[in-house]
């Protein structure tokens, strides 16, 4: 049994059909060799990789979920007919047709039956190409591990045969599961919140010594106010997806003429979108655009399919005109977020190694996604005020092919999540020599996303005369 987090905990309940809390990853190969059995040889690598890969093989306890802290359990009993689904992309099985399959496949929730994982073969690509689709649940990890498991998954290594079988875990009794939380409630918990305070503590003597000061005026900058924008709304259960790819090399290089990172550089190719988009339907705000984005705390070497992240605000300055003017604000905005993030990173690994706080027969709205379910419920989407405008995801992924079946993919196109008050995500993955671009959005903000994910490589090119 491993219970989880309260960060973990949270994905599933604030959990809706409107908005499902599961991410996904499309991994696109050439034709394969005729004769290949694709799906055999797709259950045949799940399944020899599945005594490596815990997040295959634990299920949630459903008596944990409505009694006490949800927790894993251990059930290698795999139902191969859920797990591993096969579709076929509608004639000429080009970009348009693969993202709107994509979209039916991405809708649903994952079933709590099972292990929160399903993993597509897409069938009927142009040329006779076919693709992965990989979808996992954010509770059980973040973009991280996410991407830790898909290198594992598509390394092209085999893995040594497991030393023990996997056994079956038993559900648990409820008062054993009461009596599990009412312990983390009243004992870890105030423990691990002692031990926070002190680690604050520390970090705020050692910045005092070395003369850094962390001048809590900055909040007002750190926590800017979002202004309304169409991407600010209550979601349906409808999606739209677009997906696009630039060149790592060029991405950086412009970057670099900034004196900027890579992460400055894409956060000034969406400020450019973006602008472009609301410009051309004369909705452009004048102030900034809030990001969400997620960062990650994970250790180095730490490879825990959970959630480690803690959450970022910078700002995409979409009000000015002059592009060389966007890189240095979001450079200032991203530091001092940076800062500030490092400054309280012991609440957030506080978040990633707390228990859940939910005690029986009490709703605690002890997450941001709580808060939307509840929103949601009371039929108040629309009328929240925005918190952020969109969600950015930048995730650093593999320099070496991902191998399936002997052949590398071409790509591994990211497919993130939208919640109620922000209906666009734009998530970033970088594959070998290239960046890829996976958009999301609710068609009642945005109804075509792949716009967006258009003008993310037009803007690329007009930054680059900017630059040149």
């Amino acid at each position: 049994m491993q219970q989880l987090s309260n960060i973990d905990a949270s994905w599933l309940h604030g959990e809706t059909e409107k908005t499902p809390f599961h991410v996904g990853n499309a991994l696109m190969f050439e034709k394969p060799k005729a004769g290949l059995d694709l799906q055999a040889a797709l259950r045949e690598l799940l399944a020899n990789k599945l005594a490596h890969l815990p997040v295959l093989h634990r299920r949630l306890d459903p008596l944990s979920l409505k009694l006490a802290n949800p927790v894993w359990i251990n059930d290698p009993d795999i139902n191969w007919n859920y797990h591993v689904q096969r579709a076929t992309v509608a004639a000429p099985g080009g970009r348009d047709q693969f993202n709107e399959l994509l979209v039916q496949l991405h809708r649903p929730m994952l079933d709590r039956n099972h292990p929160l994982w399903q993993v597509w073969l897409i069938e009927g690509l142009k040329g006779g190409a076919f693709a992965l689709y990989v979808k996992l649940h954010h509770a059980a990890s973040d973009g991280g591990a996410a991407n830790i498991l898909i290198e594992t998954l598509f390394s092209g290594v085999a893995d040594p045969a497991p030393q023990t079988p996997l056994l079956k875990e038993q559900e648990r009794q409820p008062m054993e599961l009461l009596w599990s939380t009412a312990m983390n409630y009243y004992v870890e918990t105030p423990r691990k919140m002692a031990s926070v305070m002190k680690q604050m503590l520390q970090a705020t003597t050692a910045n005092a010594n070395s003369g850094a000061t962390l001048d809590t005026s900055q909040l007002k900058d750190l926590m800017p106010k979002a202004p309304k924008t169409p991407f600010n709304t209550g979601l349906t259960a409808e999606r739209s997806y677009g997906m696009s790819t630039v060149p790592l090399a060029e991405v950086k290089a412009l970057g670099k003429a900034h004196g900027g990172t890579v992460n400055d550089a894409v956060l000034a190719i969406c400020t450019g979108a973006l602008r472009s988009y609301l410009e051309k339907r004369k909705q452009l705000p004048a102030q900034p655009l809030v990001v969400g984005m997620p960062v990650s705390v994970r250790g180095e070497g730490d490879a825990t399919a959970n959630n480690q992240i803690s959450m970022m605000l910078p700002i995409l300055p979409v009000q000015e005109a002059d592009p060389s003017k966007w890189m240095p604000a979001i450079r200032k905005s991203v530091s001092a977020a940076k800062k500030w993030q490092e400054a309280t990173r012991p609440i957030a690994r506080l978040q990633v190694e707390m228990p859940s706080l939910r005690m029986p027969l009490f709703n605690n709205l002890g997450s941001m996604m709580e808060a939307f379910k509840m929103a949601e419920d009371l039929r108040m989407t629309d009328r929240m005020p925005p918190f952020v405008n969109v969600w950015i995801s930048n995730v650093p992924g593999s320099r070496t092919p991902l191998m399936f079946a002997g052949m590398p993919a071409r790509t591994n196109i990211p497919v993130g999540l939208v919640m109620h008050g922000a209906a666009l995500n734009i998530t970033i993955f970088s594959y070998l020599d290239r960046i890829e671009f996976g958009v999301l959005s609710c068609p009642n903000a945005v109804p075509d996303a792949q716009e967006i994910a258009d003008l993310l490589v037009a803007q690329l090119g007009a930054l680059q005369e900017v630059a040149a």
